[in-house]
């Protein structure tokens, strides 16, 4: 998913987001093709796409890529 899995305590749940702590990739963009419109927000950005070809940061690029909403593309 491109996520870390990250142990939590029932004390830290609350104040958990997995789109902003559980984050591994960095910011660095990669080309992608967006195959649907999709909506996220990580790492406090939000992001509303729409289908066709778009450059993201990896850690956002991977996660859509992972629940088959991009897939990659070269570098133009």
């Amino acid at each position: 998913a491109g996520l870390r899995v990250t142990p939590l305590t029932l004390g830290d749940l609350e104040d958990f987001d997995p789109l902003d702590d559980a984050v591994v990739f960095g910011d660095e963009p990669l080309p992608v093709q967006i195959l649907k419109p999709f909506c996220t927000e990580m790492k406090g950005q939000s992001y509303n796409l729409s289908e066709g070809p778009a450059e993201l940061p990896a850690c956002v690029a991977i996660f859509l890529m992972a629940r088959g909403v991009a897939e990659a593309r070269g570098r133009a």
